[in-house]
């Protein structure tokens, strides 16, 4: 005897449930990890206020919770501060300290060895680097800096909205001993890695203007230091629904992001009248 409908449906909505529950389950865990990971620790070190250091000087540190590495940025020339410039990226920074002369940043690991990633000479408040970020990709030894001079980010000038994001520009495998200069590495949004932590995807976010930005999903190869749109689809950042264009009208949302392999993932698309897509892509 063939089943009613309503038994089907009943285990078509357990079915569905048990998805939700499932997807939900583990963008919770990845963004649980990814927090974790990218944590740094909040120690600085202590440094007199504009001198001149004659010798390497750290004078700005960094590193992830979960690894045994420190980035320090080091100074040989005069060790400056300067408050930042509302808006510039940077957040809620009272003063940021930065050196006219030779800038390097060093990575040092548990045993006190130490390599040094990059190494530049600063004329001015203008070319001078400053280490904005550290990472570790999950599951892997590499590690992510932002270490470079951000344009808005001293100046009194209005860049618009959006101006001070920079992505990582520095991947270094601490295992390998391996630096990698990066220069199309996303500079807005969360990744979420592959287990092989070769590949990210970026969430869509809202940057700023009225009506929500809805935008393709970004991939980044880190291999290959690729960024690229990976799907035809475009939504807003996640707004329980709520997301509309500036005149008001309802578009669709981007919700939670897996993987299922290493080369492919998939997006759950909430579209306007409520129901729910998977978008499958593949780089």
């Amino acid at each position: 005897m063939p089943p009613s409908k309503s038994s089907v449906y009943q285990r078509s909505s357990m079915v569905l449930i048990f998805v939700t529950l499932l997807l939900a389950g583990i963008v919770i865990k990845q963004n649980d990890d990814l927090q974790i990971l990218v944590a740094q620790s909040n120690w600085r070190p202590e440094i007199q206020r504009d001198h001149v250091a004659e010798t390497f000087e750290i004078i700005d540190s960094a590193m992830p919770s979960t690894m045994s590495v420190r980035l320090n940025h080091e100074c040989k020339g005069e060790v400056r501060y300067v408050a930042p410039v509302v808006g510039g990226g940077l957040g809620n920074e009272e003063s940021l300290v930065y050196c006219v002369g030779t800038n390097r940043l060093v990575a040092v690991d548990a045993t006190g060895s130490d390599v040094v990633l990059d190494s530049r000479v600063s004329m001015s408040i203008n070319d001078a680097p400053v280490l904005l970020g550290v990472e570790r990709i999950p599951g892997s030894f590499t590690v992510l800096a932002t270490f470079m001079a951000v344009p808005c980010t001293f100046s009194t000038d209005d860049c618009g909205v959006g101006a001070g994001l920079v992505g990582a520009n520095i991947a270094y495998n601490s295992l390998a001993h391996t630096v990698r200069s990066l220069k199309n590495y996303p500079s807005v949004g969360t990744p979420v890695w592959n287990n092989a932590g070769t590949k990210a995807v970026f969430p869509v976010m809202q940057i700023g203007g009225a009506g929500c930005d809805d935008r393709a999903i970004v991939g980044y190869d880190l291999e290959n230091d690729i960024a690229k749109n990976v799907t035809t689809e475009v939504a807003c950042e996640f707004d329980f629904g709520n997301a509309t264009d500036v005149e008001g009208n309802p578009l669709p949302e981007w919700g939670p992001i897996f993987w299922s392999s290493n080369n492919v993932f998939i997006a759950a698309l909430l579209q306007t009248d409520g129901t729910w897509d998977e978008v499958e892509g593949e780089f």
